[in-house]
């Protein structure tokens, strides 16, 4: 919280670390040209390359979404996953999409 130019301290709170996995079946090359986004909890969408990415986020109920815009413009591989974090607790989330792109991509959490 700011008050003017002063900061107030925040309360320090426990964090989680999402480690999210965003992946797909190598024959299919083509989806190197979508970029994948990700919602987090209802939160607007923001737009992640394929890879490995980490988030820090408050303890707690967690719900991700996945999905990518394909040619036109359909999002492609649209699925979402829930789970708990505990404070402190790093948990992985893998979306992997299927060669066939109007298809649900396969979420798990570890």
């Amino acid at each position: 919280m700011t008050y003017g130019m002063v900061q107030a301290p925040q309360q320090l709170t426990a964090t989680g670390i999402i480690v999210l996995r965003l992946g797909f079946n190598p024959m299919a090359f083509f989806f190197n040209l979508c970029t994948p986004e990700m919602e987090l909890n209802g939160n607007p969408p923001v737009k992640l390359a394929w890879g490995t990415h980490q988030l820090a986020v408050e303890p707690g109920e967690h719900r991700v979404r996945v999905y990518f815009n394909y040619l036109t413009g359909s999002r492609c591989g649209d699925n979402e996953i829930a789970f708990s974090l505990a404070p402190g607790q790093l948990r992985t989330v893998s979306f992997k999409m299927p060669p066939w792109a109007f298809a649900a991509g396969k979420m798990t959490v570890e």
